[in-house]
């Protein structure tokens, strides 16, 4: 062979390298970015990757893949960059980085505590108080909400309060939108993990069951916190000897408030603790303020309910239950540890939120040209605004489809490359703070939330900033990576329909192996 031929066998070699198929005809490389006939300084990266794509155990699955230079987007290595895929928690990211966009990262929610009428000299409210939610995450502080409750009550003492006609009201109007985000699964959903939406949410919408031994062979004993009348409980609990092993299964069909607790629990055994969904979250709410309320001494003269619909509540009555007869609010923190509190543990209820609060506030504060944008509900409102925040950064129908903010429903979809697009966007955000409160909400590998236990070891350990996302045959990884080089990475790897013959197969493994082949170049 002539030295003027290899120039050109070196271009149809790397041709067909990149027209190849691998892994059973589902995974396509990307061009490679360098001039034809140039020096790759890239080649030995994609080698390894190639072989550790090609190894999979899983011979049906799917890879998405998308890798790029954070600095200049220049595409290293792609496996279907262009398909979708189910992101499942990586949809956290679309969610809220049109939040932060939209909001901004100080933006803050209160949520007012309000008398229908004002005190009279003996004391007496006329009419109810009105617990006006308006979609705070934090509000009750996540699992421990009595701090807030007894904030609350102090200041209704303090406004002179002795007894209330009515009862307390939990007003969850704010967003017009169903208790589940569309495409949930129906199991998903009395799981604490899957808790119902509410613009009234306090100590995340959950209870804590526990289940603790009573005599041999009688039923277990149960406690529910902080609220025991959540549940209408059936116990088919048994207790066995301290031999045995404990087998507790919790069952609650969606919307009902009967949970099955059944299965062994041994004695002499500290007992299980199971964080559940509770039904109908902001009645659980109500109750619980109005309760504290009446052990301070305050009297109400109906039980504790909820409103749930704007219709029929009439506009001027609304303003002035926000203003001139309020009696207490609280303030949660601001978006930046919002979205920080979302990302860093994937808290799916927040994300939800956060994606219903963006809706809400175009809703009743809609800027020049956002009036159009208003849907039949809040969910409709915040969708349309997420689309056109990911159109204004190129990103398009084509490339991502979503339906809610938490990365539940299987009917999410997005590329890796738009996914890229977003995160370099993001990185580059033309507002500092906003830059700064994404980049800090990411899990760092070997450090904090959902990466905490995940590259622990040198190169990867905190050199990975990244969204996890796992449902049942879906994984998902999409963040940041410096390499041992020093240059910063951009990637989004998604692995679809993942089953094995291997019983020891990962798919999260999988995608592991693939950044530390990154990180350790």
């Amino acid at each position: 062979m002539t030295k003027s031929g290899e120039p050109r066998l070196r271009r149809l070699f790397w041709r067909a390298l990149c027209l190849a198929w691998v892994g059973g005809g589902s995974v396509g490389l990307l061009a490679q970015t360098g001039a034809p006939g140039a020096t790759d300084p890239w080649v030995e990266l994609r080698r390894k990757l190639t072989a550790a794509v090609s190894e999979l155990k899983a011979p049906g699955a799917a890879w998405g893949i998308h890798v790029a230079r954070l600095t200049n987007g220049a595409v290293l290595y792609g496996v279907n960059s262009s398909r979708l895929f189910i992101p499942a928690s990586c949809t956290k990211l679309f969610t809220t980085a049109v939040a932060l966009d939209r909001l901004g990262a100080g933006f803050r929610v209160v949520t007012p505590l309000s008398a229908t009428t004002p005190p009279d000299a003996q004391g007496l409210v006329a009419g109810d108080l009105v617990w006006l939610g308006r979609g705070a995450p934090d509000l009750g502080g996540g699992e421990h909400p009595a701090g807030v409750l007894d904030g609350l009550v102090d200041a209704v003492v303090k406004a002179g309060i002795r007894r209330v006609e009515g009862s307390v009201i939990a007003d969850e109007s704010w967003f017009r939108t169903a208790p589940f985000g569309l495409g949930w699964n129906w199991d998903d959903l009395p799981e604490a993990y899957g808790a119902a939406v509410s613009a009234l949410t306090f100590g995340d919408n959950v209870a804590r069951v526990r289940v603790g031994p009573g005599e041999a062979g009688r039923p277990g004993v149960i406690r529910v916190e902080p609220w025991p009348e959540v549940f209408d409980l059936v116990n088919r609990t048994r207790t066995v000897g301290p031999d045995g092993s404990a087998s507790l299964r919790y069952e609650r069909l969606p919307g009902s408030r009967e949970l099955w607790v059944r299965g062994n629990i041994p004695l002499g055994r500290p007992g299980e603790v199971e964080r559940l969904a509770v039904p109908n979250p902001a009645l659980s709410a109500a109750r619980a303020l109005q309760q504290a309320l009446i052990a301070r001494g305050i009297g109400f003269g109906r039980p504790a309910r909820v409103r749930r619909s704007r219709d029929g509540v009439d506009g001027a009555a609304e303003r002035s239950l926000e203003s001139g007869q309020r009696v207490a609010s609280t303030t949660s923190a601001s978006l930046t540890s919002l979205v920080r509190d979302c990302l860093k543990p994937s808290q799916n209820l927040h994300a939800q939120l956060l994606l219903l609060q963006v809706g809400a506030e175009i809703e009743v504060r809609p800027a020049a040209g956002e009036a159009a944008l208003i849907g039949e509900t809040t969910d409709d409102t915040a969708l349309a605004v997420e689309k056109r925040f990911l159109n204004s950064i190129g990103i398009t129908a084509d490339d991502c489809a979503l339906e809610e903010g938490a990365g539940l429903s299987r009917k999410n979809l997005v590329t890796p490359a738009a996914t890229v697009r977003l995160l370099r966007h993001m990185a580059a955000h033309p507002d500092a703070a906003i830059r700064a409160a994404w980049w800090n909400a990411l899990p760092v590998g070997g450090v904090d939330g959902t990466l905490k236990s995940r590259f622990t070891r040198l190169p990867a350990r905190g050199n990975v900033v990244a969204k996890t996302g796992s449902l049942r045959h879906v994984h998902s990884l999409a963040g940041y990576l410096k390499s041992a080089s020093g240059e910063w990475f951009v990637f989004a790897l998604f692995l679809n329909g993942f089953i094995s013959p291997d019983a020891g197969a990962s798919g999260r493994a999988e995608l592991d192996r693939l950044v530390e082949i990154l990180a350790a170049y």
